[in-house]
C-alpha cells in the first residue's frame, strides 16, 4: 500500500483526471488487468470511441504512473496501480492541501459545511466509516 501511495504521488497530474481517464480507469478497476482493445469495448458500450485514442490515454495513465503494463505476445497488457479508494484519497488530498495554501482555514470550513450538507444516508455512511477509524 506504501508503494501505492508513492505511486500516486509521483504522477505528474494528481489532482485531476479528464473524463476519459476517469472512464478508462473505471473499466481497469473492473477487469484488473485488460488490453487496450477490452478498454476500447468497455467504453464503446457507452458511446464511440476510436481504439487510437484509447491506447493514447492508456499510454499517459501508464506514463504518470497509475498502470502498470507487461507485453503479452503482440498485446501489452494493462493494470491499475491503484485502487478507486487510493486515487480519491490522493487527489482530496492534494485538493485540501491546495485550497488550505490559498485561502487558510476558510477552505476547510467550506468542505465541513459541504460534508454536514450532504443526505442523512450519505453522512450515516461517512460517520460509520469515520467511526471504524477510531
Amino acid at each position: 500500500m506504501e508503494e501505492n501511495i508513492t505511486t500516486i504521488r509521483s504522477m505528474k497530474s494528481r489532482t485531476q483526471l479528464g473524463p476519459l481517464q476517469r472512464e478508462v480507469m473505471q473499466c481497469l478497476w473492473n477487469e484488473r488487468e485488460t488490453t487496450v482493445r477490452r478498454v476500447n469495448d468497455c467504453i464503446r458500450k457507452k458511446r464511440p470511441i476510436a481504439y487510437t485514442t484509447v491506447l493514447t490515454v492508456m499510454t499517459r495513465l501508464y506514463r504518470q504512473g497509475l498502470l502498470s503494463r507487461e507485453k503479452q505476445g503482440r498485446v501489452f497488457l494493462y493494470s491499475p496501480l491503484v485502487s478507486k479508494g487510493e486515487l480519491a484519497r490522493s487527489i482530496l488530498r492534494e485538493t485540501l492541501r491546495s485550497l488550505t495554501q490559498r485561502f487558510g482555514i476558510d477552505a476547510v470550513a467550506a468542505f465541513v459545511q459541504e460534508i454536514e450538507d450532504l443526505p442523512e444516508t450519505k453522512l450515516r455512511k461517512l460517520l460509520k466509516k469515520l467511526s471504524r477509524k477510531q
